[in-house]
């Protein structure tokens, strides 16, 4: 997903986190390292667009 600004990608990031913490309460753990990559990329997309 595009965003426009890095503070949009870090609440994608923090909605993964939060999703990626229940799927490991509820022992899916493939599924919850998913959601954490997806929130790491999401931080990654945010410090890009605040080092332009």
């Amino acid at each position: 997903m595009q965003h426009a600004t890095p503070e949009a990608y870090r609440a994608e990031a923090r909605e993964h986190r939060r999703t990626a913490a229940w799927h490991e309460k509820a022992g899916r753990t493939s599924l919850a390292r998913r959601f954490r990559d997806m929130a790491d990329d999401c931080d990654q997309r945010a410090a890009q667009l605040e080092n332009r």
